[in-house]
């Protein structure tokens, strides 16, 4: 699984464009073994991306601690998955289920 693209585009999530991105990488992952953990992200980006709010004023300097909040959670499961380490991909999945 190349989720090196995802992962790039998660640490630096401060734009709308990213977060676009972010939504059409993940897609590509939703039919295989973590096909849950992936769907989740893509539902918590997707319930966010049109806050009008979300992005005023955001860049690399000044993080949105939501968009921060989501992709930590969600690096945190990439390697749960890159590792095969089921707890952890539990833990993060928990995270990012309460950012909904």
């Amino acid at each position: 699984m190349k989720l090196a693209r995802l992962r790039l585009l998660l640490e630096h999530i401060h734009s709308h464009e990213n977060c676009s991105e972010i939504l059409r990488e993940t897609s590509q992952f939703f039919t295989g073994p973590d096909g849950s953990f992936f769907r989740l992200l893509n539902t918590v980006i997707a319930s966010r991306i049109d806050e009008p709010d979300l992005f005023f004023g955001v860049n690399e300097e000044n993080p949105s601690p939501v968009l921060e909040e989501i992709s930590n959670a969600a690096i945190q499961g990439l390697a749960a998955i890159e590792l095969h380490e089921a707890k952890e991909l539990d833990v993060a999945t928990y995270r990012l289920s309460g950012l909904i």
